[in-house]
């Protein structure tokens, strides 16, 4: 809006290009799949303005929505994890089941052995190593996956490593076992070459480790327990061929899962990510990076149905001669003009709780809970000189050498906010315009203009 410019009733200075753009993200989210939808979002610029290949938020506009999501709309993000965090995850729910099923089988092989003496000889050192090892591993498993509830760190990697240790040699110490007693009964090379124990290595491979390097080091636990035997007692029953074979089977699980548990970590980051894009490109204006027309027609909606909200105090803004700077230096110029200035003022909000939305066009609004006429002046002060503070040149033949805002502000009871429409804001956009007609660069209120 500049100076000469006709003014025109506030319900029509609406930014079309955002209310189009709400609705084909809408029919593209019911028409798609959420795949095509994400390919949208990054290839294309879904707001409406133009000369912007992707919707990128800078930091600041990322709390900002973040707060109004919160505040406003009482939707909270999820923080988007890594796809290592997603999988450390997942491993940790199923490391408490395993540690559940691992000390259930061995406590039950060691009391059916007491009982009827026909399991396992607990008279064999390896055995009852084993035994102790995985069922105190199991406990301590059981109890880690429910005092830490975040798989990610050092303390979990190696927590991990060691619940797969103690399966491994737990597996090779009952097979250690085995092969003695087979060797003491004169049974030179058993059938299969395995025992039952041995499917407990399976266990390893539903808990992937998402690290290239902490797989590598299971992968060297798993060709360790396949060594070992060949320096123990009963190596002479103690079928290699086999139990290479079933390593190499175990090798190829824990890889199928370690891709498959990385490929849906990928998808699931797709979709959080996606689903918080939409809802910016829902709300945020991708050019200036305010909050849209949609997201002020909510927040008034929010202020309405708040009981300690009294009265509302509108801070209206826009730049000074914006159509002469447009045509003077080009509607990329412009467009940049307006991402500075926005900017500008975020900045200077920034931990106030308030919001800044674009309104239409080159105007943008405040709207403020209580306030009165003097804070409220005080405010449109603050915000007007982070504009001319920031000190963005204009090439253009202005006044001002460079860009400046006029603002214009009011104090509207709750009452007209909840009963007039967009009217409410039609005091403060009459005090803008007596600060057009008053050399611009200033803050007008109750028709004084202050500087």
């Amino acid at each position: 809006m500049s100076s000469q410019a006709q003014k025109t009733p506030l319900g029509e200075r609406i930014d079309a290009r955002n209310s189009a753009n709400v609705a084909n993200a809408t029919s593209a989210t019911s028409a798609t799949s959420a795949r095509a939808v994400a390919r949208i979002l990054n290839e294309h610029d879904v707001s409406g303005s133009q000369g912007h290949a992707s919707f990128e938020m800078a930091e600041s506009a990322k709390r900002a929505f973040k707060l109004f999501s919160e505040t406003v709309l009482e939707e909270t993000f999820d923080e988007v994890l890594s796809v290592e965090d997603i999988v450390n995850v997942r491993s940790l729910g199923v490391a408490r089941f395993v540690a559940i099923f691992m000390f259930v089988v061995d406590m039950f092989w060691v009391v059916s052995e007491l009982l009827t003496d026909t399991m396992i000889d607990l008279t064999m050192a390896p055995t009852v190593v084993a035994l102790v090892l995985q069922i105190v591993g199991s406990v301590v498993m059981f109890a880690y996956t429910f005092k830490y509830k975040s798989a990610s760190g050092v303390v979990s990697r190696v927590a991990f490593l060691l619940f797969d240790a103690v399966i491994i040699f737990g597996v090779v110490g009952l097979t250690v076992a085995r092969n003695t007693q087979l060797a003491q009964i004169g049974v030179a090379t058993s059938l299969s070459g395995f025992s039952l124990s041995s499917f407990f290595l399976l266990l390893v491979t539903v808990m992937p480790r998402p690290r290239k390097t902490d797989s590598f080091l299971v992968g060297m636990l798993l060709l360790v327990s396949w060594i070992l035997p060949f320096a123990a007692p009963g190596v002479e029953s103690y079928n290699f061929q086999h139990m290479a074979l079933f390593d190499v089977c175990v090798v190829a699980v824990y890889v199928y899962f370690w891709i498959s548990q990385r490929n849906a970590a990928a998808r699931e980051i797709e979709i959080t990510s996606m689903a918080e894009r939409m809802a910016q490109a829902s709300f945020v204006d991708a050019l200036t990076q305010a909050l849209n027309r949609q997201a002020l027609d909510r927040y008034i909606e929010h202020l309405r149905t708040r009981q300690d909200v009294r009265q509302v105090g509108v801070l209206m803004f826009d730049l000074d001669e914006f159509k002469h700077y447009n045509d003077f230096c080009s509607h990329t110029k412009g467009d940049e003009a307006l991402r500075d200035v926005s900017a500008a003022v975020a900045e200077a909000i920034e931990g106030s709780q308030l919001f800044l939305f674009r309104y239409g066009g080159e105007e943008f609004i405040v709207l403020i809970d209580n306030p009165t006429p003097y804070s409220l002046m005080r405010f449109g002060l603050r915000v007007k000189n982070a504009v001319w503070d920031a000190n963005y040149e204009r090439a253009d033949e202005s006044e001002y050498s460079r860009l400046t805002i006029s603002v214009g502000c009011a104090v509207e009871s709750i009452e007209d906010v909840r009963t007039q429409g967009y009217d409410f804001v039609a005091n403060a956009d009459a005090q803008l315009y007596i600060g057009k007609r008053n050399k611009r660069n200033c803050v007008v209120i109750g028709d004084e203009v202050y500087r």
